[in-house]
């Protein structure tokens, strides 16, 4: 089964994603920044930038659970955050 050029642009899009997490984890050490701030801060500014496009609550919604689902930021799912709450 070949892969179509639709999957390696996605695969790539992916494979790009995961390296500049990588880069920006490992800046986020050498600088001593706790990961965990900077991920609320990175998660925060994400749902912030939906909600200044004038994206529709079910979008922000459904990102927020979304991302609720994989990410724990101190101790709380993003969905639970206080600073996401509060957005």
């Amino acid at each position: 089964m070949a892969i179509s050029t639709i999957q390696k642009q996605k695969l790539l899009e992916l494979y790009n994603l995961i390296t500049s997490f990588k880069i920006w984890q490992e800046h986020c050490i050498s600088e001593k920044f706790l990961i965990q701030q900077m991920l609320a801060l990175l998660i925060f500014l994400i749902l912030s930038s939906l909600h200044e496009q004038k994206r529709s609550y079910a979008i922000i919604n459904t990102t927020r659970s979304a991302l609720s689902q994989v990410i724990v930021i101190l101790c709380y799912p993003v969905g639970k955050h206080p600073l996401v709450i509060h957005l």
